[in-house]
Formats: C-alpha cells, sequence, structure tokens
C-alpha cells in the first residue's frame, strides 16, 4: 500500500515538474520583449537566443553598476574578436534600470561590444534574470550549438574553458 501512495505521489510530481518546466525553454534559453542593441542606440524587439542556433553562444549577466561586471567587459569584448571566425557569439543580458539607456550605450561603445545585448530597463525585475535564477552578477551561461546549457559560473574563464572543451568534441 504505502508503495503504491509513493509511485501516485512521484508520477503527480513528475507530471508537474513536466509542466512547470515545459514553458521555460520556450523561445530559446534567452527570448522575450525587451531592447537589442544597435550602435547607434536600443531598438524595441524580441530576441531570442534561438537566432544562433548552430554556434557557441556565452550569455553573459552584467550591469554598468557592477565593478567586477566592468572590468570583465573588455575581455569578452577580447574574446569575441578572437574566436568570432569559430562560430562564438555574446549575447548578453544587461540588468540596468528604467532610464538607464544612456548609460548603458555609453559603456558598449567605449569597450567596444559587438554581438547582441538584451535589456529590458527593469533592472533585477528582468524576466530574464529571473527565469535563469540569477541572484548576482557577473553571471555566465555558456551554451552548446544545440542551445543546450553546458555550464554556468560567475568566472567568464570558466565558462570560456567550458566552450573551448565543447569546441573539441
Amino acid at each position: 500500500m504505502k508503495i503504491r501512495l509513493v509511485i501516485y505521489l512521484l508520477a503527480i510530481l513528475l507530471l508537474v515538474l513536466t509542466v512547470v518546466c515545459k514553458g521555460t525553454t520556450k523561445g530559446g534559453f534567452a527570448s522575450g520583449p525587451g531592447y537589442k542593441y544597435t550602435h547607434s542606440g536600443f531598438i524595441e524587439a524580441d530576441v531570442s537566443t534561438n537566432e544562433h542556433l548552430g554556434k557557441y553562444v556565452i550569455v553573459p549577466f552584467f550591469s554598468t553598476y557592477c565593478p567586477p561586471c566592468m572590468k570583465n567587459l573588455p575581455k569578452i569584448a577580447k574574446k569575441y574578436e578572437q574566436y568570432a571566425h569559430e562560430d562564438v557569439v555574446i549575447v548578453a543580458i544587461a540588468l540596468e534600470p528604467k532610464g538607464g539607456e544612456a548609460r548603458l550605450l555609453r559603456v558598449l561603445n567605449k569597450h567596444k561590444i559587438k554581438g547582441s545585448v538584451i535589456c529590458e530597463f527593469t533592472g533585477w525585475s528582468s524576466k530574464l534574470a529571473r527565469q535563469h535564477n540569477v541572484t548576482g552578477i557577473p553571471y555566465y551561461f555558456a551554451l552548446n550549438k544545440s542551445g543546450g546549457v553546458i555550464a554556468r559560473s560567475t568566472s567568464f574563464r570558466e565558462i570560456f574553458k567550458s566552450i573551448q572543451l565543447e569546441m573539441k568534441k
């Protein structure tokens, strides 16, 4: 009798988890309405990492108000330049507050950041940060060519090593 109850409860739990988790990957790793960076400013757009299927993707969550994030931006830009020919792209998620457009634009231009930068201008209320349980920054994800998460870390060096290992497979 107890075994049957345990199996029944596990089946219900599995069903609930399947339903809850099903919606979290809809549209790619990072997707939703926001503002996409162009070198002349931000444009309102639906954004998705699905645009980069077939490439390795590094997803840094950062803010211009975060000193460690600002320290890593030049490193990220350099790696992007170094590995762009090997199908490595950056899709950065900026956790900037409302009204932070000018500051973010200055920082991105100063560091010559290329690739996609997504910002909802909602700070820590960002749907993307909540969707991926980002509770501190800088925080990085590495995605394989299929869009699956291969690593998550607070260290850009570790994330990049995971991309390099994946490239050797």
